[in-house]
């Protein structure tokens, strides 16, 4: 397999910086599957081999990440697309998240339900995710389903006792109403690439206090539309802070040469990236996420 990133410079630049850093990174959220798709990897390509074949292209200090599968064909019995999960699930240092995204809430079904129960019962398993609301686009019609997908997803990760990785798109309102609602106050919770502005960065923080934050490598990007987000970053306090790739999506700024997709190494970029912000260390910065990965995922 070709070294899909290795003829980016400012790639290699990463890797030789990381190799500087004292501590080490998991990427919070990721998704192998999508991945894989998107460079026509077979589903049953082992992350191992993939990490082998792309070895100059991930920071020397990347320990691994939390891969997430969210569509309900991937857990449901009948189907497969769970290949992808289980070979994933079987490659040390990567952690499953396993949950219906609402934009796929009309295909759940109450035998997804099952199968995802079934799913969530695989030792590598870290958290029910990612699950929520998304009103974007024509994706708002189905509001009244989003919501009872959630609902019966959120009494599923109580009952097995797992953390909860939330995606919220243009509906942050409803979605905080039903976690207030449900979620015990104490719950570990990832808002998974949060992209908005610091009102509201504190209304979630304020609202679950081991609620985290997961930024991508968007806050590198040097456009007006970013600029909330970036706001929100430098002031989101250091200790409610994960760092993510949502790979294969967010492919940072100044990574050229035709550089389309990112992969988990990627999340030093967003490491770096809030040091900048925040004006600290990037080792700082590493240190106090890979302490909340710890904390959030128990890994």
């Amino acid at each position: 397999m070709a070294q899909f990133w290795t003829k980016a410079a400012s790639l290699a630049e990463l890797v030789g910086r990381s190799r500087g850093y004292i501590h080490k990174f998991v990427d919070s959220h990721c998704h192998i599957d999508l991945l894989y798709s998107r460079l026509k990897l077979g589903k049953d390509h082992s992350y191992s081999s993939f990490l082998t074949e792309q070895t100059e292209s991930f920071p020397a200090n990347y320990e691994g990440c939390v891969a997430v599968f969210c569509y309900p064909k991937t857990f449901s019995a009948n189907e497969p697309d769970n290949i992808t999960l289980r070979m994933a699930g079987s490659t040390d240092n990567v952690w499953l998240a396993i949950g219906c995204h609402p934009k796929s809430a009309t295909e759940f079904t109450d035998e997804h339900l099952q199968g995802l129960r079934s799913a969530l019962q695989h030792p590598k398993v870290v958290a029910l995710g990612e699950i929520g609301l998304d009103y974007s686009g024509t994706f708002s019609q189905h509001a009244e389903t989003q919501k009872k997908v959630m609902r019966s997803q959120i009494s599923l990760a109580l009952e097995l006792k797992l953390p909860l990785v939330i995606h919220c798109r243009d509906a942050d309102d409803d979605c905080l109403v039903i976690l207030k609602e449900m979620v015990p106050h104490e719950w570990p919770i990832h808002r998974h690439c949060f992209t908005q502005d610091v009102v509201t960065a504190h209304e979630w923080l304020s609202a679950f206090p081991r609620l985290y934050l997961g930024f991508t490598p968007l806050i590198t990007r040097k456009t007006d539309a970013v600029g909330a987000v970036k706001k929100a970053a430098a002031d989101v306090p250091l200790d409610r802070v994960l760092l993510e790739t949502d790979a294969p999506y967010f492919v940072p700024e100044g990574v050229k040469n035709g550089v389309k997709v990112t992969h988990p190494g990627f999340a030093l970029f967003t490491a770096e990236c809030l040091a900048q912000l925040k004006d600290i260390s990037v080792d700082a910065v590493l240190e106090a996420c890979r302490r909340n990965t710890q904390d959030m995922y128990g890994v």
